[in-house]
């Protein structure tokens, strides 16, 4: 399993505008300079991470990005997964996936718990914990 940039760069922009004073709101352009994100790129991400309630956009010459709730309720899992989708190790771990090789697969279960770790752990990390704000 490997995080793409597109994940990459949503957690650096949403640590980014974690860490900005409460209620500032952050313009792409400052986002994208400061973290060396493609612009372009970096939009497509920040409108997936807006439909996902973690960012709120403003429009306008004063427009921008800022969270869309507190930081400690903005796990690492969050972002990732709303720009990735489900993040699944192997394909007969996925929610619509069913293996029939599972009852007698010897590592189905090693996989499976190996994947509840990695979920875990990115849900126990919160904006806040890597913010300045924090």
């Amino acid at each position: 399993m490997r995080l793409t940039r597109r994940g990459d760069y949503a957690l650096r922009a949403v640590v980014y505008i974690a860490s900005q004073p409460e209620g500032r709101i952050v313009d792409l352009m400052d986002i994208a300079s400061k973290k060396g994100i493609p612009r372009s790129f970096l939009a497509k991400i920040l409108q997936q991470l807006v439909r996902a309630g973690i960012l709120r956009s403003y429009m306008g010459t004063n427009g921008g990005f800022c969270l869309a709730k507190s930081a400690q309720n903005i796990t690492f899992y969050d972002v990732v997964v709303a720009v990735e989708g489900p993040m699944n190790i192997n394909f007969c771990l996925g929610q619509d996936q069913s293996c029939t090789l599972e009852k007698g697969c010897l590592i189905h279960s090693f996989l499976e718990s190996l994947q509840n770790t990695i979920k875990d752990k990115m849900q126990s990390k919160t904006l806040a914990d890597m913010s300045a704000r924090s």
